[in-house]
């Protein structure tokens, strides 16, 4: 899963870090699907409206399908 990254997050001190540097908002972006970047600024305008701690987006996709990707390995 991804949840090591945010206890790396915490171990490491970055988010007391960011917290002093008065950070409000962080994004993660799993790079399988290139194609959700285009919903970063909705979905972060939306959890800013509604007070949201925490919002996750997704697409629709068919088991086995290649949804994608930024880099492709050749």
């Amino acid at each position: 899963g991804h949840g090591d990254v945010h206890h790396l997050l915490l171990r490491e001190g970055h988010i007391d870090k960011w917290e002093k540097e008065g950070r409000k908002h962080v994004i993660f972006l799993q790079d399988t699907n290139a194609l959700v970047i285009n919903s970063i600024l909705p979905t972060l305008g939306v959890s800013i409206e509604k007070g949201f701690d925490m919002n996750s987006i997704c697409i629709p996709r068919l088991a086995g399908e290649a949804a994608g990707a930024i880099a492709r390995l050749e």
